[in-house]
């Protein structure tokens, strides 16, 4: 059996284990520390989108890793509370140095990673797509979070060969290119994880 974290409904404040669409109910009490993580990533992120390089930036682990410690202390604490099932956290994780650093933070719980590899058009309308429910409480369509999340791209680094190695040390390393449908993506990812996502 599998849990399934959606990295991007944690990232808003809701229950991360209830599906893209939680109900209103299951947004945290206390969502100043949520709001403070994604603010700061978010604007870390954003200073790739007038880069010329990714030199000119820099990684700035301040700006994202409490952002990623928590969500990795929050997957852990899932996996502590489910009864041996087995946590699939699904986020896109845009940096090589973030990727390690979630590697590092889960040490012996981190069983395997899977880098779903998508052109970038077809990653952003999925991403999209995902969240559907709360952008439409912000007014928002899929269509138009779509061409806000565009700019997004800047800065992902895709996985390099030697990033798969430095990994190694995990069981499962995966990389899925994906240029088919959402439903096709899933079953390579269950294949590959045992069970159902």
């Amino acid at each position: 059996d599998l849990v399934h974290l959606d990295g991007d409904v944690w990232a808003l404040g809701f229950d991360p284990t209830l599906g893209p669409t939680p109900p209103p109910e299951s947004k945290v009490t206390n969502e100043a520390e949520f709001r403070e993580r994604h603010a700061a990533i978010s604007a870390f992120l954003a200073k790739f989108r007038d880069a010329t390089g990714d030199a000119e930036v820099g990684e700035e682990p301040a700006a994202w890793q409490p952002f990623y410690a928590a969500m990795c202390d929050d997957a852990i604490s899932t996996s502590d509370r489910s009864g041996g099932k087995t946590v699939v956290v699904v986020h896109s994780v845009y940096r090589r140095a973030m990727r390690a650093f979630i590697k590092d933070r889960l040490g012996p719980r981190c069983g395997g990673i899977i880098f779903v590899n998508p052109p970038p058009a077809v990653a952003i309308q999925r991403a999209a797509a995902r969240c559907a429910g709360q952008y439409a409480a912000m007014g928002k369509t899929v269509e138009e979070w779509a061409t806000l999340l565009g700019p997004n791209s800047a800065g992902f680094q895709r996985p390099t060969s030697d990033e798969i190695k430095e990994l190694s040390g995990v069981s499962a390393v995966l990389v899925l290119d994906s240029t088919g449908d959402i439903e096709t993506l899933r079953k390579q990812a269950e294949a590959a994880l045992g069970g159902p996502i």
